[in-house]
């Protein structure tokens, strides 16, 4: 979805921090985590990945071994910084996780707050690195996933228990970020409504194009998230919202990004 929104604004895809082999002029890096998260501990069952303090500490490090060194004064790298835009969307796969241990559970708003904590912290952090522009992007709605919808649906569509679990986090990032935005100098946090966009997708699959929003593309087998091996996905996986049973299809990212650029940047004034 970053990539088409960089695409958008005529920039080229934000190659990975870790992948990367060219040192030249920067127009944009990627951080992201597969399954990672606000918690340090989510996304460890299945691998090594970084938490979201470990990415901004990994900015922290492009800043001091990169980007200082190609401006001739602090004032030309504060403005650059305050310039650039930070794309954030974590708290899927800490929710995530909370469900496989805790299924629907009405002590949520506990962990809700820590999630908002951490998450306040690492705005914070950023700011003070220089950052002033940043969009960031609601958790979906996650009682929709098939994957969620196996485990803990009754066989009539999304788990609106779960939704309303996310919901509240929600509601409590957009008060967080309208608080930021009105303490910390010079800062635009923009909350991306992606909630609304991917629920609407799902329920009303046709007027974005698809014909199939509740099952995945590719056969998964049990629990498992990804796709079962050596099995073909379907052939008309631009019809699908789902590609496995939790990530949406190439198609749904393209969606997804005209809807970030449409609803994000001119809040951006970018």
């Amino acid at each position: 979805m970053s990539d088409i929104a960089a695409e958008s604004l005529g920039l080229p895809y934000p190659p990975t921090y870790l992948g990367r082999r060219e040192r030249g002029v920067l127009t944009g890096l990627n951080y992201a985590s597969g399954s990672s998260g606000l918690l340090e501990n989510t996304g460890k069952l299945f691998g090594a990945c970084l938490s979201l303090d470990v990415q901004v500490n990994l900015f922290n490090k492009t800043i001091e071994k990169e980007l200082k060194g190609k401006f001739k004064t602090k004032e030309e790298l504060s403005n650059y910084l305050a310039k650039s835009l930070l794309v954030i969307y974590t708290g899927n796969n800490d929710y995530f996780n909370y469900l496989i241990a805790n299924g629907v559970s009405k002590d949520h708003q506990q962990f809700s707050d820590l999630l908002l904590r951490r998450f306040y912290n690492e705005l914070q952090k950023l700011y003070r690195l220089g950052a002033r522009k940043m969009a960031i992007f609601e958790i979906g709605p996650l009682g929709c996933l098939p994957m969620v919808i196996k485990m803990f649906g009754t066989g009539d569509g999304c788990v609106e228990d779960i939704n309303q679990m996310v919901t509240y986090f929600n509601g409590e990032l957009k008060i967080m970020l309208s608080n930021l935005t009105s303490t910390l100098q010079g800062s635009s946090f923009v909350l991306n409504p992606a909630y609304s966009f991917t629920y609407d997708a799902i329920k009303n699959p046709t007027k974005y194009g698809f014909t199939d929003s509740t099952k995945s593309c590719c056969p998964t087998v049990g629990n498992i998230v990804l796709c079962a091996p050596f099995v073909p996905p379907c052939r008309d996986h631009q019809k699908h919202f789902f590609w496995d049973s939790v990530h949406p299809t190439e198609a749904a990212n393209f969606h997804a990004g005209k809807h970030f650029k449409k609803s994000t940047f001119s809040s951006l004034h970018l």
